[in-house]
């Protein structure tokens, strides 16, 4: 991987933790710097040159369902604010959102899969979950030490994930560290239509984001009829497939993959997981007859 030489940034301490700070971001660029292209690391090396961090008692208001928000990459300001008591377990994730963001000059922000805007418009945002969802992944990959703490993304985890195992991990992380949100969309538009995309990336952020239990079962069933389409599309082309055992298998082993069951609020509600892949098949099936005709 790449050998491009990183240098530790000089940043704004708010308080008296620089000797631990400076030894984690020094830890952080040396592991980015093994594992991640040099090409791919071009947001990072601006980013990181004058990074500031605020470590101090920051917690946030649920802004989700799952939990409080105990750190948050502010770009326009090039901050991170962080909670000293869970610096260990949080520094990761959002330097990983510096090495994966860009702000434009007509105040949008370009952050791993997501595209956000400052005047918070009606659909002016997408992909801000699958995005947290990935930025995990990869916290737990290139950091495993500090990945043992709890985390609030389970299912946008697990979306990721599956998206990944479709897009493949090189074309994946270099979408994401690139922030190339059009790439990302148009990669998946290989095995779905450009609609379908975009809403996908919208309903994992209405599930994540969502305020009553109706959106976010509506949600979730979307999401999972993408993924399970997208599978089918990519590996599924004529209908003899379905007779091949070993891609049943691969696509049994894919889909179990899905949660059977999600907590909102508190309470955990069931997702028959099988009869959504039922009904996907039986669209695959009748698609590939109409184009062999």
């Amino acid at each position: 991987m790449s050998n491009v030489s990183i240098s530790v940034p000089t940043y704004k301490m708010f308080m008296p933790f620089n000797e631990k700070v400076n030894l984690k971001l020094s830890d952080f660029c040396k592991t980015i710097r093994s594992n991640i292209s040099s090409e791919d690391l071009e947001l990072f090396n601006k980013n990181i040159s004058n990074l500031k961090i605020n470590s101090s008692y920051f917690l946030k208001e649920k802004i989700f369902h799952n939990n409080f928000v105990v750190g948050e990459y502010l770009p326009f300001q090039n901050m991170i604010k962080i909670n000293k008591y869970r610096f260990k377990g949080t520094i990761d994730h959002e330097l990983l959102h510096v090495a994966s963001t860009y702000c434009t000059e007509d105040d949008k922000v370009y952050s791993g899969f997501s595209l956000q805007s400052l005047d918070n418009s009606i659909g002016s945002s997408s992909g801000v979950a699958l995005t947290e969802g990935y930025t995990e992944i990869l916290r737990k990959r290139y950091f495993k030490k500090d990945a043992d703490n709890e985390n609030s993304y389970d299912l946008e985890i697990c979306f990721a994930l599956l998206i990944e195992f479709i897009l493949g991990r090189e074309k994946m992380e270099k979408y994401y560290f690139n922030a190339d949100v059009e790439g990302f969309i148009l990669g998946l538009s290989e095995y779905n239509n450009l609609n379908d995309v975009e809403n996908f990336l919208k309903a994992v952020d209405d599930f994540t984001f969502c305020k009553n239990y109706q959106q976010a079962n509506d949600a979730l069933k979307f999401t999972y009829r993408f993924i399970i389409d997208c599978y089918l599309n990519k590996e599924f082309k004529n209908n003899e497939d379905y007779n091949d055992k070993n891609k049943l298998l691969q696509f049994f082993l894919f889909y179990k993959m899905l949660p059977q069951e999600f907590d909102f609020k508190g309470k955990i509600y069931k997702i028959d997981v099988q009869d959504i892949v039922n009904n996907e098949i039986m669209i695959s099936k009748s698609k590939n007859k109409r184009l062999s005709l």
